[in-house]
């Protein structure tokens, strides 16, 4: 196979490597949707259990990290429902932020792709930038 031939296929597994990524930016955008849409806290936040007049700690209380100093703080009591719905909400702010890091991450290899191919492609008309 001639370097010319060779080229021709490197550049269509370009193209087919392209197409993944774009077709994954768009299941991203989607699962982000349906994630936002059921409930998603701004933050993770931490679980501090507490308890009245000393007694036994069963009363859930979120911890939110805040920018500068403190701490803000969301009451959600002792009904296993609004616990389990208040850990479920937490597990959907963890996927959507793994989700949105994901997204950057293919965004910044596409970013080094583009340049990458810009310089090929003046090395193509035989313009040196390596």
């Amino acid at each position: 196979m001639d370097t010319i031939t060779e080229c021709d296929v490197l550049v269509k597994g370009i193209r087919k490597k392209l197409g993944e990524n774009r077709g994954r930016l768009r299941e991203i955008e989607v699962e982000v949707a349906r994630l936002e849409k059921l409930g998603v806290y701004d933050a993770v936040p931490s679980e501090s259990w507490e308890s009245r007049n000393g007694g036994e700690k069963r009363y859930l209380r979120l911890v939110f990290p805040v920018d500068g100093a403190g701490r803000a703080k969301e009451y959600v009591g002792a009904d296993p429902d609004k616990v389990e719905d208040a850990r479920e909400k937490t597990r959907r702010t963890r996927m959507l932020l793994g989700l949105e890091a994901e997204a950057r991450r293919i965004g910044a290899r596409a970013i080094l792709a583009r340049a990458t191919l810009l310089k090929v492609l003046k090395n193509l008309d035989g313009i040196s930038v390596w």
